[in-house]
């Protein structure tokens, strides 16, 4: 009888685990997933019912949220996680999940022209681009002008890129590039004993120098040479490479000789 009692009680005790291992189980199925959606608003959350909602970003603190508002994108560049979860009014959990998206700041590369192409390189949620009239929103990072003479706006804009779940931060970047600048003039040369000079050229940037022929370099004035021989300094004027090109080279050529 005393076997029998105990094989009884064992027999009760892997009933009440199998039944316990049941209930869990049954429980994690029960327990839905809640739907995202992100947009230049911020981080929504839904699920079916009368629900209260919470989350929280990163691990950090938990918050509430009232259902049909936004918990607002992190301007901290790096990676974020938003979990949230949502309870009944006997406050059981009936659904979870986490939604994952990164931070970053606004780019916009210089503009580089060949022939009547222009490229650039972005990081933002939209860009848009205008050759004539209102900016026109674009997928490409290239852009063929109708005109040779035109002056081509690129514009980077931050938000939200749903296909990237990335959200860019910072002002919008706007840059633009003329497809045949106008050269700027040749400098006038001027020498005083050893040294050449040169009046300042309108819309210049800097000035290179280029002695005998050889590699161009920024100078602010050059020096004539020593070495016994016939020499050329060459001397232009140097654009900002959108609005104005660089100048024809002005040359001063001379003879040194033996004293």
């Amino acid at each position: 009888m005393k076997r029998v009692k105990i094989l009884v009680a064992f027999l009760v005790l892997i009933s009440m685990i199998v039944i316990g291992l049941f209930a869990c189980t049954d429980k994690q199925k029960k327990l839905g997933a809640l739907t995202f959606a992100a947009d230049e608003d911020g981080i929504a959350f839904s699920y079916e019912g009368d629900l209260s909602f919470y989350y929280s970003v990163d691990g950090g603190e938990v918050s509430s949220l009232l259902a049909g508002f936004h918990v607002d994108f992190s301007t901290e560049v790096g990676e974020h996680v938003v979990s949230a979860y949502a309870e009944d009014s006997s406050g059981k959990k009936i659904a979870e999940g986490t939604f994952s998206y990164t931070t970053a700041n606004i780019s916009l590369s210089d503009l580089t022209v060949s022939g009547s192409t222009v490229t650039w390189t972005a990081a933002a949620a939209a860009v848009y681009v205008r050759e004539e009239g209102d900016y026109t929103l674009t997928t490409e990072s290239t852009y063929t002008a109708a005109s040779e003479d035109s002056i081509v706006r690129v514009k980077a804009e931050g938000g939200f890129d749903q296909a990237n779940a990335v959200y860019y931060v910072g002002n919008p970047i706007t840059k633009s590039v003329r497809l045949s600048a106008e050269k700027l003039a040749s400098p006038r040369l001027k020498v005083t004993e050893k040294t050449l000079t040169w009046a300042k050229v309108t819309n210049a940037t800097k000035y290179a120098v280029s002695y005998d022929g050889g590699r161009y370099a920024a100078a602010t004035s050059a020096t004539l040479s020593d070495v016994v021989g016939s020499h050329t300094i060459s001397v232009k004027a140097v654009g900002d490479g959108v609005t104005y090109a660089d100048s024809l080279p002005a040359t001063y050529q001379y003879e040194t000789k033996i004293a």
